[in-house]
């Protein structure tokens, strides 16, 4: 019986140890010696190998993770080694939670947030600052600057870049930042660099971070100054190219000529020639006075002339003030003149273009700019200019008595046109326009960088203009139109002046008068003003005798005459001379006015006038000149297609008719026509 119980005994301990080799255990206790790790952006990573319990022939795998985006995470089948791979795309600033499942043969076990990756930023440089952020120093000197400050990971590697090649006396510490200038082999410019920093998250460059100017001596763009002996250069001092007079009132570019305007102080100055921020050449030379032969100018101190040669003594300039300086290279010829008033002058001023308007009022000159203002003054609508000194220009032709060409030599421009708004220089603009007869303030600036300006401002409306005639004729049997009503034959039509408001009032016709018979003048239809012998409140002095023909005028001698009506100031004056006819221009070659070789020749027995031969191919310019006519263009006229042009018509030049060497031009007033042979 004992027998039987350790054989029942070992039957039962042999099915208990089948049973445990039949049932294998499950994986469990999964252990990462460090679970929790944190990385940076896109950096690698490898974990250490897990333990784990449970029966052999693991199988491991990522069950889930705290975020959907983990591309990059992966893991070691066989042994459970994490990897997270390099450049990988973990967004900063999340936390990857691992859930991992191991396998055996018992079955399959899930740890949940077996393991933590923490993603934090790259730690790259940033925020690079040089302070100050430039070195300005000239040629040949040395200076460093100081370190830069900068956030990011440390240690740093500093280097540089730049669009030009400087690394011949440009460097940089490679430890803090530091840029050094080497003098001796540094060269006149501006160098841009763009600083590169690297640490151990990689690199970052910072475009345009620093900056180096290396001026010459004189710190100017290049071109030609004035220069103050012993002083340094003055980029305001600069002469520019500038267009000067041309033929026709036109404005022409003229190689080597150079103009500006400055406040200077007194002292020893020389042009000179600026190249690379260094001398090129030095000009001066013997200063005398000189005077525009042609034109009339405020008053007669002229303008300083220097005829220049290199390397010669400096010039004085003997008061501060603001001048206007030019520089002719063709003629060797330096120009200075001080300006001492500026003006408005045209149709639209009390004077007309006869004469200037001041802006006399409030005037300032300093180193700061220049103003001219007036105030209270009462502008017509029509056309004005600017002038400096009361002059159009200053006029360095050769010969006086020939056209504005560069072969003439050349003058520049001391009037602006333009706009209000917008200063043009001579004629490279049209006239400024006074749109409404007003109440104004004035004013003329200049400053170096805003260069010319002005401004209009209206401050109230002005006194009403007085009213004269639309049309005056004339009318009797001494003309050639007999004693039909006052507008019914338009070649009787007494002409206006040109030039806008100030004229207004002022009559003038060409006409042959026979002796024995009579003539008056009248408005249309003999309305208000029928002017006879005794209606005439003054007779020019200096004109024919006029008679009183029983109420009608007269005169003793059959002729052609220049017929002058002035209604202003409320009387009527009256003027009859032989007429006196001119041509002015390119054809009678010269601009100025009254010539004595450009008088036409009158024929009191074919009742025309002729010119001289045209000396000149060009355009036809004639007027009639008398005393009580402001401005020779004011009773201009042209033959245009066989009929007079006359320029009142339309306040612009006459159309531009051309004319050949050795032609003539006759006019016959009377019927308004004529010939060109």
């Amino acid at each position: 019986m004992r027998k039987l119980n350790l054989i029942f005994l070992s039957l039962i301990l042999i099915v208990v140890a089948c049973q445990e080799e039949i049932s294998p255990k499950l994986p469990e206790n999964l252990v990462y010696n460090t679970n929790n790790v944190t990385l940076k952006v896109g950096e690698a990573f490898t974990s250490v190998t897990p333990t784990v319990e449970g029966d052999e022939g693991f199988t491991f795998g990522i069950a889930g993770v705290s975020n959907d985006n983990f591309d990059g995470i992966s893991i070691d089948k066989t042994t459970g080694v994490i990897s997270v791979s390099e450049g990988n795309q973990l967004a900063s600033g999340l936390t990857y939670v691992l859930d991992i499942s191991v396998s055996n043969s018992a079955g399959s076990s899930v740890f949940e947030g077996a393991f933590t990756i923490n993603i934090i930023p790259l730690d790259l440089p940033r925020n690079l600052v040089y302070n100050p952020n430039s070195l300005t120093l000239k040629k040949g000197e040395s200076e460093t600057s100081d370190a830069p400050t900068l956030n990011g990971a440390s240690p740093y590697s500093f280097s540089y870049q730049s669009s030009t090649n400087v690394h011949s006396f440009v460097s940089i510490d490679a430890e803090t930042g530091a840029i050094t200038i080497d003098g001796t082999n540094s060269e006149i410019g501006d160098y841009i660099l763009d600083i590169t920093v690297e640490n151990e998250d990689g690199s970052a460059t910072f475009e345009s971070a620093f900056t180096i100017h290396i001026m010459g001596d004189y710190n100017v763009t290049d071109g030609y100054y004035f220069l103050e002996v012993g002083e340094a250069a003055k980029q305001e001092y600069q002469l520019v190219s500038a267009k000067v007079e041309g033929p026709s009132l036109t404005a022409i570019d003229r190689e080597g000529f150079y103009q500006g305007y400055a406040y200077f102080t007194a002292g020893q100055y020389n042009l000179v020639k600026i190249t690379s921020q260094e001398i090129e050449a030095s000009y001066g030379g013997t200063m005398e006075i000189a005077h525009n032969e042609t034109q009339q100018e405020c008053d007669e101190s002229g303008y300083s002339l220097i005829s220049s040669n290199q390397d010669e003594n400096s010039f004085a300039i003997s008061v501060d003030g603001f001048y206007v300086m030019t520089y002719d290279e063709t003629l060797s010829e330096i120009i200075f003149d001080q300006i001492t008033s500026a003006s408005l002058i045209g149709d639209a001023t009390e004077y007309g273009w006869g004469d200037d308007t001041n802006l006399s009022e409030n005037v300032s000159v300093s180193n700061d700019g220049a103003t001219w203002s007036i105030s209270n003054i009462t502008l017509n609508e029509g056309a004005a200019r600017f002038r400096l000194n009361c002059r159009w220009n200053i006029d360095r032709r050769i010969d006086n008595s020939q056209n504005y060409d560069n072969s003439n030599g050349y003058a520049f421009y001391t009037q602006f046109g333009g706009s209000f708004s917008h200063l043009v220089s001579g004629n490279e603009g049209s006239n400024l326009t006074i749109s409404e007869r007003a109440v104004y303030t004035v004013t003329l600036m200049w400053d170096a960088t805003n260069g010319w300006t002005a401004s209009l401002t209206k401050t109230g409306e002005a006194e009403p203009l007085p009213l004269y005639p639309d049309a005056i004729y004339i009318s009797g049997d001494a003309t050639a139109y007999g004693w039909a009503a006052p507008g019914v034959n338009a070649d009787a039509i007494m002409h206006k002046l040109a030039g806008g408001d100030t004229n207004e009032g002022i009559f003038w016709k060409i006409a042959y008068l026979e002796t024995g018979k009579d003539f008056k003048i009248a408005e249309t239809g003999w309305g208000d003003v029928n002017i006879g012998f005794a209606e005439v409140d003054e007779f020019d002095a200096n004109g024919v005798t006029v008679s009183n023909n029983s109420g009608n005028m007269g005169i003793s001698a059959s002729g052609m005459y220049m017929i002058v009506l002035d209604l202003r100031s409320d009387m009527v004056k009256l003027s009859i001379k032989s007429p006196e006819v001119y041509g002015i221009g390119e054809a009678f070659g010269s601009w100025n006015e009254d010539v004595a070789g450009n008088l036409f020749t009158v024929d009191d027995v074919n009742k025309t006038i002729t010119s001289p031969a045209f000396v000149a191919d060009g355009s036809l310019r004639s007027y009639v000149h008398h005393a009580w006519i402001p401005d020779w263009w004011n009773a201009e006229f042209v033959l245009n297609t066989g009929a007079i042009e006359y320029r009142n018509d339309n306040q612009n030049d006459p159309t531009a008719v051309a004319v050949s060497t050795g032609q003539t031009v006759t006019y016959s007033f009377d019927d308004n026509t004529g010939t060109i042979n």
